[in-house]
C-alpha cells in the first residue's frame, strides 16, 4: 500500500467541522516505535488493518485482525495492543463520538447523521449486543479510509458532506457485517468450526454440509460480501496464526493441520494475507518474548 503517514485530532483545524470526530488517521505502523497500552476512549473506535496484521487485547480477550479487517471498541470496553505493542503495519484509525451511547442499546449520532432514527437504533442495537469485535474481511472499508483522508486533505466542494456520508457508510457496513456474521453462525454453525487438516479443498472442507456448493455460496456471499473459498481461507490463516503462536510444530506440520496442499502453497498465501512468511511471523512472536 502506497505510504501514508497522517493523523489528526479534535481540536485540530482539519477537524473544526467534525466534532464527532475525535481521531482519524493512516498510519505505517513500526512495532519497535509505536505503542499502545490499555484504555478505553469516549467514543466508537474502529481499527482497520490496511496491510499487515494487528494483535489486540479487548475487555482481556486476544484478537487478531489481518488485511481488510476490523476491531470495533466501544466506550466501556478497555482495548490495546497485546503486550501493550502495536504489529508492523498500515492501521487506519477512526474514532467518533456518538451523542449517546449506552450497554443497554440506546445509540444516537447527534445532528450530522442523516440516518433516520430507526436505522440509527438498530445500528446501536447490533454494536452494543456484538459479543465479536473482530470484524471481516471487509474490504470496502479500505477505500473508505483512504476517500476520507483524500477529503480531509482536498476540502473540495462538499467535503464535509462527504465526510460525514463516509462515516456513515462505515458503519453500516460494519453493523451489516456483524449481522450477517450472527446469521452465518445461526445457518451454518459447521462453518464456524471447520476442521482443516489434511484438507485444501473447499468441496472437502464442506463435506459434512448438506448443501450443495453452488447454493451455499451464493447464501455466504449473500452474508459476508465474500465467496466461500475467501471466507475458509480467512479462517485458515487465523487457524495457522494460532499454531504459529501457541504450538512448536513445524511450519510444514502447520501447513497441513490447516488445510494447505503444500508449506509452499501456505507460504505464498500467508505472505498475501500478513505481509510476512510463517517463518517470519514465528521469529517475530519469538523476539517479542524474549
Amino acid at each position: 500500500m502506497k505510504h501514508i503517514d497522517f493523523s489528526v485530532h479534535i481540536g485540530q483545524p482539519e477537524l473544526e467541522l467534525f466534532p464527532h470526530i475525535i481521531c482519524f488517521g493512516i498510519r505505517n505502523i513500526n512495532l519497535s516505535l509505536r505503542n499502545s497500552p490499555r484504555h478505553c476512549n469516549p467514543g466508537i473506535e474502529i481499527a482497520l488493518s490496511m496491510d499487515g496484521f494487528f494483535d489486540w487485547i479487548v475487555e482481556n480477550i486476544h484478537y487478531r485482525i489481518l488485511p481488510s479487517e476490523a476491531i470495533i471498541m466501544l466506550p466501556w470496553q478497555a482495548h490495546g495492543g497485546e503486550n501493550d505493542v502495536r504489529n508492523i503495519g498500515c492501521l487506519g484509525t477512526l474514532i467518533i463520538k456518538p451523542e449517546a451511547i449506552q450497554e443497554n442499546g440506546l445509540f444516537h449520532l447527534g445532528k450530522w447523521s442523516f440516518l433516520s432514527s430507526e436505522d440509527e437504533k438498530l445500528i446501536g442495537a447490533i454494536l452494543t449486543a456484538n459479543t465479536m469485535p473482530a470484524v471481516g474481511p471487509v474490504p470496502e472499508l479500505i477505500q473508505m479510509f483512504l476517500s476520507i483522508h483524500r477529503e480531509i486533505i482536498r476540502k473540495e466542494l462538499g467535503f464535509q458532506f462527504r465526510i460525514n456520508s463516509l462515516i456513515l457508510e462505515i458503519l453500516l457496513v460494519i453493523a451489516r457485517k456483524i449481522n450477517a456474521c450472527d446469521l452465518l453462525k445461526g445457518k451454518k454453525p459447521e462453518l464456524i468450526n471447520v476442521d482443516f487438516s489434511g484438507s485444501n479443498k473447499v468441496k472437502d472442507l464442506l463435506g459434512n454440509i448438506e448443501t450443495d456448493y453452488g447454493t451455499l455460496n451464493k447464501k455466504i456471499k449473500k452474508l459476508t460480501g465474500v465467496t466461500t473459498k475467501q471466507y475458509l481461507t480467512d479462517k485458515q490463516i487465523k487457524n495457522a496464526v494460532r499454531l504459529l503462536k501457541n504450538s512448536d510444530y513445524s511450519i510444514t506440520q502447520i501447513a497441513h493441520e490447516s488445510g494447505f496442499y503444500s508449506s509452499q502453497h501456505f507460504a505464498t498465501v500467508f505472505k498475501k494475507y500478513t505481509t510476512f512468511t510463517p517463518a517470519e511471523y514465528r521469529r517475530n512472536i519469538i523476539s517479542r518474548q524474549k
